[in-house]
């Protein structure tokens, strides 16, 4: 789709309203880079993930990232994840607070 097209579809404004429905950075960034696709398989996927992650909400109400941590930032010298990548250090927060999150569900 051409840029005149996706202007005069007001598709910037669309990209704002979709991301001023998130709460995490990463997503906002994703909601306000989206691009209309005319790639058939990749609309399909788009859709198939929004109707699975439309399910996990429907199933799961109380559903949350929590505390979360946007890992993305160049990280400062003195935290230990400069040490071992932003990839590794995003792996490791997650496993710890999927940890977490499985032990306060299991007390």
């Amino acid at each position: 789709m051409n840029q005149t097209s996706i202007e005069l579809l007001e598709f910037p404004k669309v990209r704002e309203i979709l991301a001023s429905f998130t709460s995490f950075s990463a997503s906002k960034e994703l909601a306000l880079n989206l691009m209309p696709s005319a790639e058939p398989q990749l609309v399909s996927l788009l859709l198939t993930q929004s109707a699975e992650a439309r399910r996990f909400l429907a199933l799961n109400p109380g559903a949350s990232i929590g505390n979360i941590v946007d890992c993305r930032a160049e990280p400062s010298k003195k935290h230990w994840w400069n040490y071992i990548g932003p990839g590794i250090a995003c792996i490791i927060i997650g496993l710890i607070g999927a940890i977490i999150l499985l032990w306060l569900e299991s007390c």
